[in-house]
Formats: structure tokens, C-alpha cells, sequence
């Protein structure tokens, strides 16, 4: 450390990246840089734990971000021997009829690549760091050095050299680009709404979302609900990135949730709110979804790898920070007029473990209904199927386990919380819907469970038996019965 304070660091001895960067500062009149692996003592836990708590502050109060998006390491550097034929847009020139006559006349069109955002920002080496959402949402500005040219990114403007005027709105309505658009989306919300500003819904355009002042209770409520499906999305697109160290999880993404925290008046719990719950407990593992980093480890009776829930746990299994894989939300935020949550949340907890504050300890106490299921492994099916038997139906659809079944064996201790329904039954109008959570009893405590995984199912059926009290309440694990087919349990 005395090296770098006095006199100062030499360029010489700094990766090419740093170098570029410093560059790039002096060209912007800047005085002050701030690069992590040198002002975090990177040796040091205490002072890796204390300052990787501020980096969202950082970012957040900064003037400028500065992205090396396809260097793979710090000596990639941030310039690139550009080549103007990738750059500048490729010129024809047609005959177009003239309006009202059958003169044709000469006229100049230009061809992009209209996957060209998605292609070189989306789909970037930086864009899988799961440190990089962060980055992305909270710096007012983004100059991200690419692999082809410069590319620009604030709350007001997203454009690059090919089309310095701003990217097309096209280029943020194809397929596997809305990680861009929910993400500015989001950061305009958090932005603004510490204003006391909503933003409205945007156009399918890059440019600034429309901001309205909010004026009543009805217009702060549907920019909450805006809000919470932003997290959602973020919570879903960070999911997907990868981490050196597993145990950057929670602390990758909290300068975004100081910012929530700033504008929702709400209680944060391992990565859900408390105001949702709990139709967000309705996260799905997808260990063979996009980007995926699920752990995955070997067991001596299977021929692949399996994917497993970490322990000692990260966060408690109810969370989706509890699991390495991909996730997805299967609840939108606002309900419709036919749905009927079964689920009611009596106690939320969540807090450091006193000897390890990169994890997370906690409990949900709920009223619900419950219903004893078997879990079946079909593994003569290619791939290996797994089916739920509830009573005397077999379930063969819509099981999302959060672990291998090889790794947590399957058998009938297992019970069904269902949080969700939708029942058109009587409208006519299909289709009804149940999902459900699938739980374990730990076998520490008399009605203490944990997540298994999600059941999703759709038709009468379903709906029929999951709406019916189970009747032989030997064959349920609960703390205490509460009336009208409900009990109460603990999940943790």
C-alpha cells in the first residue's frame, strides 16, 4: 500500500485497461478514478466487506462509467484499431417511384445490423458479470468500449457510432433484447420516483421514458407497481450472471436495493420484498436455463452432473438467492379480478449469521392450506421425468424442482403450500390455474419446512382437489391447525 500512496502509482506498472481508463479520464478533465481492485485492499476481508457495501454509492454519485465490455481481463484495454467498414452503415442506392407518377428517381438507403445493441452490449463479455448489473443501473452515465466501436448509455440516450443519434427503437423490440430495455426502464424508475416522480410506461424506444409527478394515492401506487416488476426483471436478468466467488451474491446487487429501499417504504427480505409476498415466493429454478451457473456437483449414481441448492445455505431456501441457477418469476406484480391468494404471510425475518454476514438467516411464519404429495422420478424416460401424486391423481406436467432429484431423493414427505388460483370455472372462460410451492419438513422442529421447488398446473381438475381440505391431517407436518382447512407452518 505505501507503494501506491507515496509518491503515487506508476502507469507503467498498471494493467492496460487502467491505463486506457486514466486515458480516457485526462481526456475528460477528470481528476479522480475510481478502479476496485485498487481502492479495495484486496487481501483484506474487513476492508473487502466494509467498501464492497458502498461500491453502489460510488457508482451512484459518479459522473461517468466506463465499461471495457469485451476485454475478458484487465489487460484487454479499452481502444480497438477500428475498422470504419463495421462502424458506418452500408449505403445503396435504388430507384424509388415518385408519388402520383412512374418517373423513378434515384434514393439512398442505409442497412444496420438491427441486432446490433443486443449483439455487442446484451450478449457482451461484461454483461454475464453479475457485478455489472449494478454497475449498469445505478451510474448515471455508461461510455461502454467495445469490440467495434463506442457505444453511450444514460436515463436520456442510448446511441454508438453507427447511430450517434440514438439506437433505432427496433433494436430494443427484437427478441433477447428486453435485458436493455427493462434495465433503463428500471433505473429511470429509481431515479425519479426519489423525486417523487412516476414513470410511465415507455414507447419500444431507447429514449427517456415520459415522467409524470405524482400527484395522487392512485398514481404512487401503479408506480409501485412498476417498481416491483423492475426488480422482478432485475432480479431475474442478475440471476442469470455469474460470480468468481458464490459469496458475492447478496452484496452484488445491494446498492440496488438501498436505492428501493429509498422509494418503496418496504421490507427487504434476501432478495423479495415483503409487500409482495407472497405471490413472489413463486420463483422457478431453471438450472438448464439461459446462462445458468447452477453449482452442479458429481454423485456417485448418476452419469451427470447434478445441480444442488449450496450449503451451509446463503440465504434461506424460500429465496431465490438461496439457489446458483437462472430464475423465473411465475406472478405478475398486480393481481386480476379472478385471482385468490390462499397464502397469508404472519411473520418475515431475515438477518446476518452472526459468524458469517455473506449469509443470510431468516423464516416466513404463514396460514395456509397444505396438502401431503409423493414426488415421482421417471428416470426410463428420456431425459428423466418427474411427476407429483396428490391423492389419486399423477401430476406429469408443470414440477420445478430447485435440486436434482438424485441428490435429494424422492419419497411421500412432502407437502403442497398452493399460494395462487385462478378460477375462470365459472366465467367458462379457461383456463384455471394453481401453483404452489412443493416443501420438505426439515425434521429439526414439528412444522418447520423448506422450498423443494414450484408446481404449476392448469385446468378443473387441479383446481378441484387443491381447493378441498385435506382430510387426514395425520399425514400433514404442521405447527398448529387454524381453521377452514388451514394450518400454520414455518418455512426457512
Amino acid at each position: 500500500m505505501s507503494g501506491f500512496c507515496d509518491p503515487g502509482i506508476k502507469l507503467s506498472t498498471l494493467p492496460k485497461t487502467f491505463v486506457d481508463a486514466v486515458k480516457v479520464a485526462w481526456n475528460f478533465s477528470i481528476r479522480y478514478l475510481w478502479v476496485d481492485c485498487l481502492c479495495i485492499i484486496q487481501d483484506s476481508k474487513e476492508d473487502w466487506r466494509l467498501e464492497s457495501m458502498k461500491m453502489g454509492l460510488v457508482y451512484k454519485n459518479s459522473w461517468l462509467n466506463i465499461a471495457a465490455i469485451d476485454s475478458p481481463d484487465c489487460e484487454g484495454g479499452l481502444f480497438i484499431d477500428d475498422d470504419r467498414h463495421l462502424v458506418n452503415p452500408f449505403k445503396i442506392t435504388v430507384p424509388v417511384r415518385k408519388e402520383l407518377s412512374e418517373e423513378r428517381i434515384p434514393s439512398d438507403l442505409y442497412c444496420i445490423d438491427n441486432d446490433l445493441w443486443m449483439t455487442d452490449i446484451d450478449r457482451s463479455v461484461l454483461s454475464k458479470r453479475a457485478w455489472y448489473i449494478q454497475e449498469r443501473l445505478l451510474s448515471p452515465r455508461q461510455l461502454h468500449f467495445g469490440a467495434k466501436q463506442l457505444y453511450w448509455e444514460c436515463r436520456y440516450l442510448a446511441a454508438c457510432e453507427t447511430l450517434p443519434g440514438g439506437i433505432l427503437p427496433s433494436m430494443f423490440a427484437t427478441p433477447g433484447s428486453a435485458a436493455s430495455q427493462q434495465m433503463k426502464r428500471f433505473a429511470a424508475m429509481l431515479d425519479q420516483l426519489g423525486r417523487g416522480n412516476r414513470v410511465t410506461k415507455c414507447s419500444d424506444g431507447p429514449e427517456l421514458a415520459i415522467v409524470d409527478t405524482i400527484k395522487g394515492l392512485e398514481l404512487r401506487e401503479q408506480a409501485l407497481i412498476d417498481v416491483h416488476a423492475g426488480w422482478r426483471h432485475t432480479a431475474a436478468n442478475y440471476s442469470k450472471c455469474g460470480l468468481t466467488y458464490k459469496t458475492d451474491k447478496l452484496v452484488a446487487i445491494s446498492g440496488v436495493v438501498r436505492e428501493m429501499t429509498k422509494v418503496v417504504n418496504d421490507q427487504y427480505l434476501a432478495g423479495l420484498w415483503r409487500s409482495q409476498m407472497p405471490s413472489t415466493l413463486l420463483w422457478s429454478a431453471e438450472p438448464n436455463g439461459p446462462s445458468s451457473n447452477f453449482r452442479r456437483q458429481k454423485h456417485p449414481y448418476a452419469d451427470e452432473p447434478l445441480w444442488i441448492r449450496p450449503r451451509p445455505l446463503r440465504a434461506p431456501t424460500w429465496s431465490w438467492m438461496s439457489v446458483d441457477s437462472a430464475i423465473a418469476f411465475f406472478f405478475p406484480v398486480a393481481k386480476k379480478q379472478l385471482d385468490y391468494i390462499a397464502v397469508e404471510v404472519l411473520e418475515a425475518h431475515v438477518e446476518p449469521v452472526p459468524s458469517n454476514a455473506e449469509r443470510l438467516d431468516g423464516y416466513l411464519r404463514v396460514r395456509c392450506p397444505l396438502y401431503p404429495v409423493k414426488l415421482i422420478y421417471d428416470r426410463a424416460t428420456d431425459p428423466p421425468t418427474q411427476s407429483l401424486r396428490i391423492g389419486d391423481f399423477t401430476f406429469r406436467h408443470g414440477v420445478f424442482l430447485d435440486e436434482s432429484p438424485e441428490a435429494v431423493g424422492v419419497g411421500d414427505r412432502l407437502h403442497l403450500m398452493p399460494i395462487f388460483y385462478r378460477d375462470y370455472h365459472e366465467s367458462g372462460k379457461p383456463p384455471t390455474q394453481v401453483r404452489a410451492l412443493i416443501l420438505r419438513p426439515t425434521g429439526r422442529v414439528r412444522g418447520e419446512l423448506e422450498r423443494f421447488g414450484l408446481f404449476t398446473a392448469w385446468g378443473n381438475q387441479v383446481l378441484e382437489i387443491l381447493t378441498r381440505p385435506w382430510g387426514k391431517q395425520e399425514e400433514l407436518e404442521f405447527e398448529e391447525q387454524a381453521g377452514d382447512g388451514r394450518f400454520i407452518i414455518t418455512i426457512v
